[in-house]
């Protein structure tokens, strides 16, 4: 949110700062909302849960509130004492349901839960509450900053990748393209999601994405123990693969059982 007349203070809506092309969730403004309604962080606890911020940013950008919530910063290059009339954001709490699956992903963890639910305290007495489907987890140490470990819920499956990829680091900057770790990071996150959906659906998504290599409509697919494959086609044909002789046996190609079978 922006005020030049008169040569007023520059401002910006929301507490996160974008990192190059991956940017935190976006926060609408109502048009024609008034400054004076726009909320702070409180400057007596900057030097507290680092988090604070973010779930207030998340609570502002995710939340479906009655009573709009929109938390500014100062504008590049202003002092933070511009923002000394405005209500401050006092408290910050943070409620999640029961853990459904956890694991690392990208520069932190993420937990996905089966509810979230951000509440934000200000200093002219509201409290601005709602369910959201990611949260900024308490930080692992103290002084903690970007990464964080994330909350989220299966809502955020669709479209909650890239405020995720924001929150957990954004991009590394370790000498790859910004489509590589893109790439990278789309992996991580189906990956994750795919682990949520029970422990063996990885395996299957990765055994799917080995077979697509295999021409034509194949029916069945066979893997022996001694590392054999077997394709059936749906006209009856078969196609038997045999691995290279210095590959052969059960030590090099071994599943735990005879053989291994998959419909596709």
């Amino acid at each position: 949110m922006n005020e030049t007349k008169d040569k007023k203070p520059i401002y910006e809506v929301g507490l996160l700062a974008e990192d190059r092309w991956v940017g935190p969730a976006y926060i609408e403004v109502p048009d024609g909302f008034p400054m004076k309604r726009c909320y702070r962080m409180n400057p007596d606890k900057m030097g507290g849960d680092p988090t604070d911020a973010a779930n207030a940013h998340l609570l502002a950008a995710c939340g479906n509130l009655k009573t709009p919530f929109v938390p500014v910063r100062p504008g590049w290059g202003q002092d933070a004492s511009v923002l000394a009339e405005l209500p401050t954001i006092t408290k910050v709490e943070v409620a999640s349901g029961e853990v459904l699956h956890e694991g690392k992903v990208w520069c932190g963890k993420m937990t996905c839960v089966e509810s979230i639910t951000i509440t934000v305290h200000t200093s002219d007495g509201w409290a601005f509450s709602s369910q959201v489907p990611m949260a900024v987890a308490p930080p692992g140490s103290e002084g903690a900053c970007k990464p964080y470990d994330v909350l989220i819920t299966p809502e955020a499956r669709n479209d909650g990748l890239e405020a995720a990829w924001y929150l957990l680091g954004g991009i590394s900057d370790q000498g790859d393209t910004e489509d590589t770790e893109q790439e990278r990071f789309d992996e991580e996150w189906c990956r994750f999601w795919a682990a949520v959906d029970g422990p063996d659906e990885p395996l299957r998504l990765a055994v799917l994405k080995a077979l697509q290599g295999i021409e034509g409509r194949p029916h069945a697919v066979t893997a022996s123990s001694t590392g054999v494959v077997t394709v059936r086609y749906e006209d009856g044909r078969e196609k038997t693969i045999k691995p290279p002789a210095a590959a052969c046996g059960p030590a090099r190609h071994h599943c735990g059982t005879r053989t291994c079978s998959l419909v596709v």
